[in-house]
């Protein structure tokens, strides 16, 4: 089950609204038992009170989970089924009377750290029971519980404390999403009127802050307001709803795929990118780009006819290897400033490697890295974006530029091997998580591993290295596989190889106990490959 939370917690960190009835699905197969379930409930509550600004979106998601998950036979002495409702109403209500006492205890002390992660935590917890509330998972008895216990000063096992600052901030968070749903019950109309004239008594009182003080006046004038708010915000949306508010808003449109084929010019019609390619024939587009009537494709480079893998492609006629070296030696002297923060380094590495997936001009971008006068950390950091870059779903010409230029950096001294390493374990760390959400990335990462080894960036040294801090069996045979088979194919002995450098394929290999159990050994797994003399 460990396992499974771990997968359930990277879920988790992946949601957004544009994958979300994916990644959903996936969480749905993963909750197969009464402590799986218990122990999603708990990540995704910690996530939802952490992160506030998406309780829309984990509100949405715990509905949608009560209407799927089936009920789980009791645990313990328990004689109630689990279901998701229930165990997510108890540990709303443990949170929330946990909360409130610390939020007491540490009450008007705005320097005090504890006390203000109890506040934001408070904040947290009752803004998701106000949009669970809105969503009818929990019922309105709880809001008003909530609400009374706020606004009380009475705190269970205090006594009678006083009304503080934090509790009158909360309460004014849980009424401004809940009370023109409550309006709508006549039962809670009353309690909900005697809310607001007791935020009515505190906004005259002369001990509060005049922050809180205005935090009441904005939910009284949401009350006058009939409870609609001046602007809809907040919610995470998706990118076609994006789109669409930037189209109403300020007339930006993209155009659909077929609109656009019926603007295609007309032949022999001389167009602005004819005149464009005529100034720049280097970067001709081919199959990936316009196809310029009357216009000749002899001399344009077709990547598809070449090697998958690295080193095989022609180079475009520009510099030769020797002019890219003599260039970045010269340049050394005249080197820009380093990055002054990792924004800034983050923003001069993917505009170096954006003008070098269209221009193709590895001298240009080595130029350009060694420019970047980098220190350790920093260097790691561009490995680290050029892999991310590979990941972000390129074309298999564009992955094989990204290779090459991997292999580059460390074969012209752009960065150390122990930056080479940092970037790469950034994303091998995580790689469990990271394959939810990009299934391709053990093969992709792979293949870059692979590239460094046989071009002679590193030896297999960075593999022994990169397994040491990699955790889920599955993911590191598929890699791993990947970077045998590269090897073999390019005729290295491979026992040979994993003899020199000690590395026992059944040991880093094996599954353990948070592993499947139905996970072929590893000497089935490598026999089924072709391997078997590795076992």
């Amino acid at each position: 089950s460990e396992r499974v939370l771990r997968q359930v917690r990277g879920i988790l960190n992946k949601l957004t609204p544009d994958n979300f009835e994916r990644l959903f699905s996936q969480l749905v197969e993963s909750i197969t038992t009464a402590e799986i379930l218990s122990g999603s409930i708990s990540m995704l509550f910690e996530k939802a009170v952490a992160e506030p600004m998406f309780c829309s979106l984990n509100a949405e998601l715990c509905l949608r989970l009560s209407k799927e998950l089936p009920e789980f036979p009791p645990s313990g002495g328990d004689s109630k089924p689990m279901t998701f409702r229930r165990v997510l109403l108890n540990t709303c209500q443990e949170e929330f009377e946990g909360s409130l006492m610390g939020l007491s205890q540490e009450a008007n002390d705005e320097k005090d750290d504890a006390d203000s992660k109890a506040k934001r935590r408070m904040l947290g917890n009752v803004k998701l029971i106000g949009h669970l509330f809105t969503r009818r998972v929990i019922n309105q008895k709880i809001v008003l519980v909530c609400v009374q216990q706020l606004l009380s000063g009475n705190i269970p096992g205090q006594g009678d404390t006083g009304v503080h600052e934090n509790c009158i901030e909360c309460a004014c968070e849980i009424l401004s999403l809940t009370a023109k749903s409550l309006g709508e019950t006549p039962k809670a109309v009353p309690l909900v009127e005697s809310y607001f004239a007791k935020l009515d008594d505190l906004a005259n009182s002369s001990s509060l802050s005049s922050r809180v003080r205005f935090v009441i006046k904005d939910v009284q004038e949401l009350k006058r307001a009939k409870f609609v708010p001046r602007k809809e915000g907040g919610n995470p949306k998706t990118i076609s709803e994006i789109h669409a508010e930037a189209q109403a808003e300020l007339g930006i449109a993209v155009m659909p795929d077929s609109l656009a084929k019926s603007f295609a010019p007309l032949s022999g019609m001389i167009t602005k990118e004819d005149e464009v390619q005529e100034l720049l024939p280097a970067l001709r587009g081919g199959d990936e780009g316009w196809d310029i009537s009357g216009k000749s494709e002899s001399n344009i480079i077709d990547g598809s006819k070449y090697s998958a893998f690295i080193g095989e492609a022609p180079p475009l006629p520009t510099r030769t290897k020797e002019e890219d070296t003599k260039k970045e030696e010269e340049s050394t002297s005249s080197s820009k400033a380093p990055p002054s923060t990792p924004e800034e380094l983050e923003k001069r590495t993917k505009s170096t490697l954006n003008e070098y997936m269209i221009s193709a001009d590895i001298g240009e971008a080595m130029l350009c890295i060694k420019e970047l006068n980098c220190d350790e950390g920093q260097s790691a950091k561009v490995v680290e974006l050029v892999i991310a870059q590979l990941l972000d779903n390129v074309k298999s010409t564009e992955k094989d530029l990204l290779l090459q230029l991997l292999v580059a950096l460390r074969t012209r001294s752009a960065v150390s091997a122990e930056a080479l390493i940092a970037g790469l374990k950034a994303h091998t760390a995580n790689l469990e998580d990271l394959a939810i959400d990009v299934p391709l990335a053990p093969q992709l990462i792979g293949e870059a591993i692979a590239a460094c080894i046989v071009e002679g960036a590193a030896d297999l040294g960075l593999l022994k290295t990169i397994l040491e801090g990699c955790e889920g069996c599955e993911v590191k045979r598929k890699f791993v596989l990947v970077i045998l088979l590269k090897m073999r194919q390019k005729g290295i002995d491979l026992k040979e190889k994993l003899g020199e450098f000690e590395i026992n394929l059944s040991e880093v290999l094996k599954a353990d106990e948070l592993d499947p159990p139905d996970l072929p050994s590893v000497k089935d797994f490598l026999s089924s490959k072709g391997l078997s003399s590795l076992a």
